[in-house]
């Protein structure tokens, strides 16, 4: 398919990701947010004062003990870490597979140093005996900065990385993306900083 027939047959699709894009990011009053500080920018470490108690992370099966869950609903673990790391935003395609986004580089610390590292990932889970837990990883595209959004759409998928909305397509079908195109730059590539006004 040629680059003009793929942006006309993917017209509506992304007209719709990029509505519900635009409201999920950019869609308040005034969005302002820490990115590490900025050069001469000094951060008062009001925290030292803080009285935290402790939370140590709880194992998968500390944290399913923990839930409340309502009468005649159930939770179950489909996925841990390591199978998926620091997951975003997730959807399903007609197979029953996962797709996330890893957004692996945010915040590793409190000032965001190396939050801008090419970390980012596009990963989809497999349950390949069907008992309901995936069990398979696929890095379907790797090597993004802070990746925010993603799409299942007409054979592929649309990643919001801002500035760029890219198309993706597995060719071969080994679900990793063998062609990636650009489909239009948006905002900012730091969207954490962006101060919007309606």
């Amino acid at each position: 398919m040629k680059g003009r027939d793929l942006l006309s047959s993917l017209q509506r699709p992304l007209q719709f990701f990029m509505v519900i894009f635009a409201i999920l990011f950019f869609g308040q009053n005034r969005v302002s947010s820490q990115n590490g500080d900025r050069i001469g920018e000094s951060q008062p470490e009001n925290w030292r004062e803080w009285e935290v108690p402790p939370a140590p992370p709880l194992t998968p099966e500390e944290q399913h003990r923990s839930f409340r869950v309502a009468p005649g609903f159930r939770v179950e673990l489909v996925a841990a870490d390591p199978l998926i790391v620091d997951p975003i935003t997730i959807d399903f395609d007609e197979h029953g597979r996962l797709w996330a986004i890893e957004l692996r580089a945010y915040m590793p610390n409190v000032d965001g140093e190396g939050e801008c590292d090419p970390l980012g990932t596009v990963v989809v889970l497999e349950d390949l005996d069907f008992d309901g837990a995936y069990d398979q990883r696929s890095e379907f595209l790797t090597g993004l900065v802070n990746p925010r959004a993603l799409a299942l759409v007409d054979g592929g998928v649309l990643v919001g990385e801002p500035p760029y909305l890219w198309y993706c397509r597995d060719v071969d079908g080994d679900l990793r993306a063998d062609w990636k195109m650009e489909i239009t730059r948006f905002g900012s590539p730091d969207p954490d900083h962006l101060e919007h006004t309606e």
